[in-house]
């Protein structure tokens, strides 16, 4: 019997002694390492950072899983954008940089607005993808823009990125106007039949809508690749031994099936269309299998859950509601123009409720030196967008959905919520529309009347669950 209990005591030292030199390997030793003047990142709140992103990215990356969605609310309830963490680097560690140190990688999280932008628009040249984006991402997209790395420059970005980024930016018309606006318009008008009232109605709006709006055509066949490729991505960017298995296999069929599909078929008056003609015209084919989830991923995400997310806001909101209502009934509304009313919504909407706000990472391609401060190369930098779309310097009442406050904002300002410099989402010109005549469609087909119980004032929660919305 005192054999046993020796035993269990020596079992019971040994654990005991494992977790202290975790403790200490994990938590202590770093708080002595030398980072150039900058603070290690707390043991609360290096503790906050871990949980929370591993929340984040288990809600998911390229589209939103429903069940995790519900769970980030639910656990993160007081800080479901990480908006609190990032405010407090930034109010409590020099810089606004607190640094978390894993020895054989620093992570600088980065609270500053400034540096922020500094990081953003010296990308991809000096601030190449991080290391979590490749890992994330990679097995879904390898060769996507968003992963391509150049050489080292102060100044240039490389040919390879930039032929991407110009096709990118002639198929959304980034810097132009939207040369098919009727299109979009027909592809959203014709597949709004009915009136929407929960998540499974706007799935199929948006499904059916991108069928038209990027392929020209709609079937059966083409619906099944789609939500195929859909579950895929959803799989790949989870955490379980499933998305394990797909990371090994790198079995990327799903996409590479849509893929195939716009190949070989026609596609009419449709986005991928234009893409072809593209191709033809500057004599170049691009890998189309990893430009899809970055193109179509975000336009289904936008529609199944970021537009209930709006409707729930207007009509949670007399003044909005009425204002909208007018436009609309005025018979002069212009859905393209960047100076309505409508449009403010939109832009005060993607400020507050942003697709890509929490998940952008950089890594510095060489020792970088700013203002005193040096990111030593191969650095993780972690940024929340949050930290600029709620910007109390540039946004008074930051946390508040207040569209009145674009009227007299320059417009280039309104894309402040796609990013700064070439990594800029390429979207910033067809998002707005798109919402716009979604928007415009439902309410002046159907009746979206007001919330009963609206909100006692201008500001909004920071996380609403799309999904579990109902009208």
């Amino acid at each position: 019997m005192q054999k046993l209990l020796n035993k269990y005591s020596n079992f019971i030292k040994g654990i005991l002694i494992f977790i202290i030199l975790m403790f200490l390997i994990w938590w202590v030793i770093p708080m002595f390492i030398y980072n150039n003047g900058l603070e290690q990142l707390s043991m609360s709140d290096k503790m906050d950072f871990y949980l929370k992103y591993c929340i984040f990215y288990k809600r998911g990356l390229a589209g939103f899983r429903k069940n995790d969605v519900f769970n980030l609310k639910q656990i993160y309830n007081n800080d479901p954008i990480g908006i609190k963490l990032f405010n407090k680097i930034k109010n409590n560690y020099k810089h606004g940089i607190a640094v978390v140190d894993l020895y054989v990688r620093k992570f600088y999280l980065i609270g500053n607005p400034t540096i922020v932008k500094y990081v953003l628009k010296n990308s991809p040249n000096m601030f190449g993808p991080s290391t979590f984006k490749h890992i994330f991402m990679g097995q879904i997209m390898p060769k996507n823009i968003g992963v391509t790395k150049c050489p080292f420059s102060d100044t240039k970005i490389c040919k390879k990125y930039r032929k991407k980024r110009d096709m990118n930016e002639e198929l959304f018309r980034t810097n132009k106007e939207i040369d098919f606006y009727d299109i979009m318009h027909s592809s959203i008008c014709n597949n709004i039949t009915y009136k929407l009232k929960n998540h499974h109605d706007f799935k199929t709006l948006a499904l059916n809508s991108m069928a038209d709006l990027y392929f020209g055509d709609n079937n059966e066949r083409l619906q099944n690749l789609l939500e195929n490729m859909f579950d895929y991505v959803l799989t790949d960017s989870d955490m379980s031994l499933k998305t394990l298995f797909n990371k090994v296999t790198t079995n990327r069929e799903p996409i590479k099936r849509v893929a195939n599909y716009i190949r070989s078929n026609n596609t009419y008056n449709s986005i991928f269309s234009r893409f072809k003609d593209y191709e033809k015209l500057t004599k170049h084919k691009f890998d189309l299998s990893n430009e899809l989830p970055h193109w179509i991923g975000p336009y289904l995400l936008m529609i199944e859950f970021f537009i209930p997310v709006l409707i729930h806001v207007i009509t949670k909101r007399k003044d909005v509601y009425d204002k909208i209502k007018k436009e609309m009934n005025s018979g002069i509304l212009n859905l393209k123009s960047k100076r309505s009313y409508i449009h403010y919504v939109i832009v005060e909407f993607f400020r507050l409720f942003n697709i890509i706000s929490v998940h952008p990472a950089r890594i510095s391609q060489d020792d970088i030196k700013w203002n005193g401060i040096i990111f030593p190369k191969n650095a993780e930098l972690v940024i929340n967008l949050n930290t600029l779309l709620r910007d109390e310097t540039v946004f008074e009442k930051p946390d508040h959905f207040i569209p009145e406050r674009w009227e007299d904002k320059p417009l280039e300002l309104q894309h402040i919520s796609f990013g700064f410099g070439t990594q800029r989402c390429p979207s910033i010109n067809f998002s707005p529309l798109l919402f716009k005549i979604i928007i415009n469609n439902l309410f002046t087909k159907f009746d979206y009347p007001l919330n009963p119980l609206q909100y006692p004032d201008t500001k909004v929660p920071q996380w609403i669950d799309g999904f579990r919305l109902t009208f």
